[in-house]
């Protein structure tokens, strides 16, 4: 019993830490103006 529990931790902490990397992966460059307003960062660019 004592052999699962083992396992079990290790196994949930390997996927914890090979998922680090996915999770900082994806990183966002909005832009916003003055007011707050989204202008590019979604594909669509927004001008007046």
């Amino acid at each position: 019993m004592h052999k699962r529990i083992n396992f079990v931790v290790f196994f949930f902490l390997f996927i914890l830490i090979t998922s680090i990397p996915f999770s900082f992966a994806a990183q966002l460059n909005l832009t916003y103006d003055g007011n707050g307003n989204l202008i590019t960062g979604d594909g669509k660019n927004r001008t007046l």
